[in-house]
């Protein structure tokens, strides 16, 4: 049993993954960030220190914001578009940028995700869900916990007040939970986040970040992963770990790369693992 993993697009379909036509799997699994963050990002660390103050939206004025929000909701169709003619059943999961309109976020977006989806036949959006096949189990996680509910980032947002964030967070545990207990066996389950695990793959390298040198991957997920040992997990999300693999007891952790850059990876669960990275 062979599948495409893939994520991290930002919108772009770079020339490299035709190579994806021509080569042999029977499942694609994406984990997340299918649109591109519009130009979000420079300004999030641009005003870092304000944002616990007023919205970016009044800070950067709402003609550019929603600008930002334009520029991020058009690049979501060619992305499902390329996705949908891999010709193979993809199962998808959002990363932090793939929001829904009505998500309480800094950045809401202007069209569905779960409805475009719902347009390909070839294409289906899991956001906590346990899917159960003959040769494998995928386990399946949507979603992106911010700083702050991490207990990383300190600032008063006024969202993220203390009985917020225990709620946030134990809804989160609670539906890891659930997903979980659903496996009857991890012989060939693949957990699909897009998030990596704490301390795990997640440390940021970036020295523009107002999180330079923390590692922010998620503690619940850690929880999980060492609790149930899943055989593969598939995560993306931080790109200083494109492409690299790290081991939590016998699970083996995946960022199979940038496909905004060309990359992705073949994952083999047959007879013994095996992962080939095309760059």
């Amino acid at each position: 049993m062979k599948f495409l993993l893939i994520g991290d697009f930002h919108g772009k379909i770079h020339s490299k993954l035709n190579r994806v036509y021509n080569l042999d799997f029977e499942y694609a699994l994406c984990n997340g960030d299918l649109v591109s963050d519009g130009g979000l990002r420079k300004y999030i660390f641009k005003y870092w220190n304000e944002l616990d103050k007023k919205p970016l939206e009044k800070i950067i004025g709402k003609e550019k914001y929603n600008k930002i929000r334009i520029r991020s909701s058009k690049t979501l169709i060619n992305t499902l578009k390329f996705l949908n003619s891999l010709g193979k059943k993809v199962y998808i999961i959002r990363g932090n940028f793939d929001l829904e309109k009505n998500s309480r976020n800094k950045k809401p977006s202007l069209v569905s995700l779960s409805k475009e989806v719902k347009k390909y036949k070839n294409l289906e959006l899991l956001d906590a869900r346990t899917i159960k096949r003959k040769d494998f189990t995928l386990i399946a996680n949507s979603g992106y916990r911010f700083p702050t509910e991490k207990g990383k980032e300190k600032l008063k947002f006024n969202k993220y007040i203390k009985k917020g964030i225990a709620r946030t967070n134990s809804m989160w545990d609670k539906r890891l939970k659930r997903i979980f207990s659903q496996v009857e066996t991890f012989d060939n389950s693949i957990f699909l986040i897009h998030d990596p695990p704490l301390n795990h793959l997640d440390k940021i390298l970036c020295k523009e970040s107002p999180m330079y040198g923390k590692n922010l991957g998620d503690e619940y997920y850690l929880k999980y992963i060492r609790k149930y040992q899943p055989k593969i997990v598939v995560c993306g999300h931080m790109h200083e770990y494109s492409q690299k693999t790290a081991k939590i007891g016998k699970s083996l952790l995946v960022n199979p790369g940038e496909a905004d850059k060309g990359q992705f990876a073949i994952l083999s669960i047959d007879k013994k693992i095996e992962i080939k990275f095309y760059k």
